[in-house]
């Protein structure tokens, strides 16, 4: 297969998500918009070989099942689907400021103001949306107010510049707790590799989210004209929160609050995933010490109560849930392998499942495609037919949106 060899490559294919990983390297330049990718990127140097950059850069891909080995494989048990496992819960939060503004259990809110009441982590990254005249963007950066924590609950299916946030470590000292996607857990994990002279900061837990993958930030500027908002004049966004299944939502500084309940949102626009979340097996943050989301299964979804499916990869992650547990902060039962996948299982078919068919489609177009070494998803070949097939639907949605024509096309997609 024909594979991405460099940063420079990652961004000329239109396969950089904007994670800023690469801006650990003294070399990095900074980050800049490029329409190409609909998000920012590494400003590139031609004439520079950054050997750092390229090694700590998630987007080319990484040896997700030896890094995982590396990480886990002495205290947890490994299964395709959901990567390394020391115990498996279901569980959510028992506090009301928790769940009213989360997307389900409230668990990663729950375990980042754990970690700070009880002083085993200095500060905690968060992720919160920035609203100004440009738009939406995103800021994460260290805290340790729990108001900070609280204020960046709900899911963030966008490009996250984590640039930022490595200039805050760098400068750092105390212990910190990580909150990011999979894809950057998995930077992370190589900037500890290649460069932990660049992380001062002991970085003790990973957490990460269950992921399915993310829309451009164009695709956050067409939902709000299709909810007839000012984009330009937020005064905040979510695109979950609120309770599960949790739901869209703009408000405009004149006090203007409009939204839709998730899922009826998503096919609202004709924007698919960024292009490199097509090509990542990643559906369970399996480089984290912790993973967290969604129960999508009758058991959980039929209870009164929102709960969260939890992956603990580590002896350190299943003592911290099992201290909650005992503390009163969270309720919490052990859950199954199958019950997990099943939780996940149009992600894990997608990413799992299909992942060889659609990487050799992609190839065989002639796209570049990030290098797994064969790792992390299953070698048995599924039908290119189908990846076939969904391509094109991709590709006629993008292009009816550009055109103007895609809610005229697909205009029975209603808000409710």
């Amino acid at each position: 297969m024909r594979y991405l060899k460099s940063v420079e490559d990652v961004v000329k294919k239109n396969m950089c998500m904007g994670c800023g990983i690469c801006q650990v390297s003294s070399q990095a330049q900074g980050m800049r918009y490029r329409k190409q990718n609909d998000c920012y990127v590494p400003i590139i140097q031609k004439q520079t070989k950054d050997e750092l950059a390229n090694q700590v850069c998630p987007g080319m891909g990484y040896a997700i099942a030896d890094t995982a080995k590396e990480l886990f494989g002495e205290h947890a048990n490994y299964y395709l689907n959901i990567g390394y496992v020391n115990q498996l819960y279901a569980a959510h939060s028992v506090e009301d400021r928790i769940l009213e503004n989360a997307s389900s259990g409230g668990m990663i809110t729950s375990i980042l103001l754990y970690l700070l009441k009880h002083k085993m982590v200095d500060k905690v990254s968060v992720t919160q949306f920035v609203c100004d005249g440009a738009g939406v963007s995103t800021k994460t950066f260290l805290t340790s107010d729990p108001a900070e924590v609280l204020k960046a609950q709900g899911s963030k299916y966008c490009p996250v510049d984590l640039s930022g946030l490595l200039s805050e470590l760098a400068s750092f000292d105390g212990k910190v707790a990580l909150m990011a996607t999979p894809c950057a857990i998995a930077g992370i994990r190589n900037i500890q590799k290649y460069a932990p002279d660049r992380i001062k900061s002991q970085v003790i837990f990973c957490i990460a989210n269950f992921c399915g993958g993310f829309k451009s930030l164009s695709n956050i500027k067409r939902l709000a004209e299709i909810h007839q908002v000012n984009y330009r004049a937020l005064k905040d966004f979510r695109f979950r929160g609120g309770g599960q299944p949790g739901s869209l939502r703009f408000v405009e500084k004149s006090g203007k609050e409009v939204g839709t309940p998730y899922p009826n949102y998503v096919g609202m626009t004709g924007y698919s995933k960024m292009l490199r979340c097509h090509l990542c097996p990643d559906a369970t943050g399996e480089l984290a010490d912790i993973a967290c989301g969604d129960a999508w299964i009758p058991k959980y979804q039929e209870d009164p109560s929102t709960w969260s499916m939890i992956i603990c990869r580590t002896d350190s992650a299943t003592r911290l849930v099992n201290s909650m547990q005992q503390d009163g902060m969270i309720v919490s039962e052990s859950v199954t392998e199958q019950d997990v996948s099943q939780s996940q299982r149009l992600n894990l078919a997608s990413k799992k499942t299909r992942q060889l068919a659609r990487m050799k489609w992609y190839n065989f177009l002639g796209y570049s495609i990030p290098d797994y070494k064969n790792q992390g998803y299953s070698l048995n070949m599924s039908s290119m037919k189908t990846e076939m097939q969904v391509y094109v639907k991709h590709q006629l949605t993008l292009l009816a949106e550009k055109a103007g024509l895609y809610m005229v096309l697909y205009g029975n997609r209603k808000r409710k």
